[in-house]
């Protein structure tokens, strides 16, 4: 069989294929059947419900995913690119164990404009091991809850240089977010919590209670974080025994210490 005659044959099975995607209501150029078939073969969403993957999967930049996305992936390490530049899903939730990585995992900021539909994300996983949170959530400007506990403790002593970067950059709407305490042991740069001015008050507490005792510096910029933070009163918890354990922050409407003054003084970190 000659090359010329093969070529034909793979020719008219795409064709043929074409044929019936557009008998099942797929539009497809005609004179751009072949590339409009890889597109709509490779944005297919995924079924409804649950999905189980072995190890981790990508959706990156697929625009045409289900508003309500449910992952199950025992194995996952790595959530890095999981989900950036995605469009139509809302809510994402994912089970997984032990997550060591999560760049960019949720980022929208990518080329051909920013996609923004994503308003909750719930992590059933442990961030105890993750390294890497660069732009995790960036340009998230929908975004209103992150359902699960970022922890930070491998992330302060990561080899990684840039470790927190942009992390919640233009997360504008966030309100609800948790982190672990007494995990954050380094200096985040401005770009990572500058733009959470929409938290609530059970959120800020739980940022300024992850961090840990120390001669650190929080950048909270100049978008009015800082201001959130010297709104909020309460007192101080000890955890553990005495010269042991941690400090935490307890909300207390009639509280005479702030989330600053915590910060600042029982902390010992700057803010700047």
């Amino acid at each position: 069989m000659s090359i010329a005659t093969d070529k034909a044959r793979i020719e008219g099975a795409k064709a043929a294929l074409a044929d019936w995607l557009t008998d099942k209501g797929v539009q497809l150029q005609n004179d751009e059947r072949i590339d409009d078939l890889v597109s709509y073969l490779d944005n297919l969403p995924p079924e409804e419900g649950p999905l189980t993957y072995a190890t981790s999967i990508s959706f990156e930049n697929n625009r045409n995913l289900p508003r309500s996305v449910e992952l199950v992936m025992p194995a996952c390490t790595s959530l890095s690119f999981a989900f950036k530049g995605v469009a139509g899903v809302e809510e994402i939730e994912i089970t997984a164990g032990s997550i060591a990585a999560m760049n960019e995992a949720f980022s929208q900021e990518v080329s051909g404009g920013v996609r923004n539909s994503i308003k909750r994300i719930t992590l059933n996983c442990s961030t105890a091991a993750c390294e890497k949170y660069y732009s995790a959530f960036r340009a998230n400007t929908a975004l209103q809850e992150i359902d699960g506990v970022i922890d930070f403790t491998a992330a302060t002593t990561s080899s990684d240089p840039y470790p927190f970067n942009y992390m919640f950059t233009d997360c504008t709407q966030l309100e609800e977010v948790r982190f672990a305490p007494n995990t954050l042991a380094a200096n985040p740069p401005t770009s990572a919590f500058s733009s959470l001015t929409a938290l609530s008050s059970d959120s800020l507490v739980s940022l300024a209670n992850s961090l840990v005792q120390g001669s650190y510096t929080l950048k909270p910029g100049n978008n009015g974080l800082a201001t959130l933070l010297s709104g909020v009163h309460g007192s101080v918890s000890h955890v553990g025994e005495a010269g042991a354990g941690y400090d935490l922050f307890v909300a207390d409407a009639n509280g005479t210490l702030t989330l600053t003054d915590f910060i600042t003084q029982v902390k010992g970190w700057t803010i700047s």
